[in-house]
């Protein structure tokens, strides 16, 4: 698939939403039923008390409250003749391009971002403008030396060698330096007077500018947008233009992700100690604590930290360095990482 998306970027054809082709854009049109005419129901279900099993309503005995599920293909719906598609190609064809699919890719997985010990991956960039993203390497007796964790280039990974070229960078080689650099800044560098009037100010906007009803308004929004949601996806499967479905989920996703952040930091505020003083202390505190969470804390826990104090990282592959991008102590971030706040949208960086 990244070799279709490769030719296809290299003889300069846009992909469906007029950018780039990738192995994610590829396969989801290598793997779409609605080409040979097919209408398909019940891929999803969007209840968290039951599903549709066999043609039949099920409860689902341990539910989870998960609010979308994948149903097994044996429980879709087809639609007869009438309420399906023109066909663009034949089943035969849709058929041998499923059996090339599968015996020349690896099974579609989805990203493991939380939990995967990539510390750095959606923070660090390559010159060429991508994400790197982390892969693990296999080892063995004849390679001499065990399973290896590295950061490649997400563009070539997913659009091929017109985007850029494929290397190698160790998880150690990148992260390490990256972590003593922090610990220099705030350690030996650091102003913590100037950090700790940044958290109190902080603490005290927190506590009075928002509404009694915050939390309220703020879940009657998001189960809006994942309504609407539902909606769109349901549009999609009854074969509405795709395009336009996506641009939209798109958009409802980007919401969604805003306001489940919001509901985060405003269920954090309801927790927090009014005492603005002590609380101060207490969270400046937490720096002390910077080397243990960077050694042995959980990986959401080293990424929340240093989002808070990073603001970019970019390697070059042909020098093999990186460059990082600080917050100024003095600014927001830094006592938003240590509150446990997310950062806003709009980052600036010294470098």
């Amino acid at each position: 698939m990244r070799t279709i998306a490769q030719e296809l970027n290299a003889e300069g054809m846009p992909s469906p939403r007029g950018g780039l082709w990738s192995t994610g854009t590829v396969r989801a049109i290598l793997v779409n039923e609605v080409y040979y005419g097919k209408n398909v129901w019940n891929k999803r279900s969007y209840s968290e008390l039951h599903r549709i099993v066999g043609g039949k309503a099920v409860r689902i005995e341990t539910p989870d409250g998960k609010k979308v599920r994948r149903n097994d293909s044996q429980d879709w719906i087809e639609a007869d003749e009438e309420h399906g598609f023109p066909a663009i190609i034949s089943r035969e064809l849709f058929d041998l391009a499923q059996a090339k699919r599968t015996s020349r890719n690896k099974p579609f997985t989805r990203g493991k971002a939380v939990s995967a010990p990539y510390y750095l991956s959606g923070l660090a960039k390559c010159s060429c403008g991508h994400h790197l993203q982390g892969r693990g390497r296999p080892g063995g007796k004849r390679r001499g030396y065990g399973r290896q964790y590295c950061y490649i280039c997400g563009g070539y990974q997913m659009k091929g060698k017109t985007v850029c070229r494929s290397y190698n960078v160790t998880k150690e080689a990148l992260e390490e330096p990256v972590f003593e650099s922090l610990k220099r800044r705030l350690m030996v560098y650091g102003r913590v007077s100037s950090l700790q009037a940044k958290v109190r100010a902080t603490l005290r906007s927190r506590l009075t500018q928002h509404g009694p009803n915050e939390w309220l308004e703020l879940s009657k929004r998001l189960n809006e947008v994942q309504k609407t949601a539902r909606n769109w996806e349901r549009a999609i499967d009854q074969g509405v233009d795709i395009t336009r479905a996506v641009q939209r989920l798109n958009t409802l996703e980007e919401q969604k992700k805003r306001l489940e952040a919001e509901l985060e930091q405003a269920r954090r505020r309801k927790q927090l100690d009014v005492d603005i003083e002590t609380a101060t202390k207490d969270v400046v505190g937490q720096i002390e604590r910077l080397p243990e969470i960077l050694a042995h804390g959980s990986v959401a826990e080293v990424k929340s930290v240093l989002r808070g104090f990073i603001a970019a990282i970019e390697y070059n592959p042909e020098e093999r360095k990186a460059r990082v991008g600080f917050y100024p102590l003095e600014r927001t971030e830094p006592a938003r990482a240590i509150l446990g706040f997310s950062a806003p949208k709009v980052r600036e960086s010294v470098w």
